[in-house]
């Protein structure tokens, strides 16, 4: 069977071919603008993890530092802020990507008095004392600007003998 194209019929197949070509390419253009902003989406929801990671890295140093004075029998160690002692050197500091920064550090205050020396009962019994602190500490991303701010409180127990 020998089939021959009209000429009404090739103008007709050249439209419809024209027509899917533009389809495609709107489904395309479509496709890869979605692709795009998923995967802006998910770069942003990285650097806010990262953000965020920098910040608890913070808080853990502080921590350190809070146990550290305990175990060398310092009661009351205090962090002044906007200082530039060996602290402030050591509570910012940069990374490759990112910064962390620890804005305060001080015993918590409920606006009646602080959380600091409370007496400690166990089973009744007071074995010493219990001082609650709060740490805030900023995380930034540099490239993107991106910040999170992380606050922790933590509770240190000061186990004494207490003689009453």
């Amino acid at each position: 069977m020998n089939y021959k194209l009209k000429k009404h019929n090739s103008g007709f197949i050249a439209v419809v071919s024209l027509m899917l070509i533009v389809l495609f390419g709107i489904f395309g253009v479509m496709y890869w603008f979605s692709s795009k902003s998923n995967a802006e989406l998910i770069m942003f929801e990285s650097d806010r993890i990262k953000a965020r990671n920098y910040a608890m890295a913070g808080i853990e140093k502080v921590k350190i530092h809070l146990f550290n004075q305990y175990n060398l029998g310092e009661k009351r160690p205090e962090y002044k802020e906007k200082s530039n002692s060996r602290l402030d050197a050591e509570y910012n500091i940069k990374f490759d990507e990112g910064t962390y920064k620890v804005t305060k550090v001080s015993p918590l205050g409920d606006g009646v008095g602080e959380w600091y020396g409370r007496p400690h009962f166990s089973r009744g019994l007071a074995i010493g004392f219990y001082d609650l602190w709060e740490i805030v500490c900023e995380g930034k991303v540099e490239k993107s600007g991106i910040t999170a701010e992380v606050t922790a409180v933590i509770k240190i127990y000061r186990d004494d003998l207490v003689i009453r």
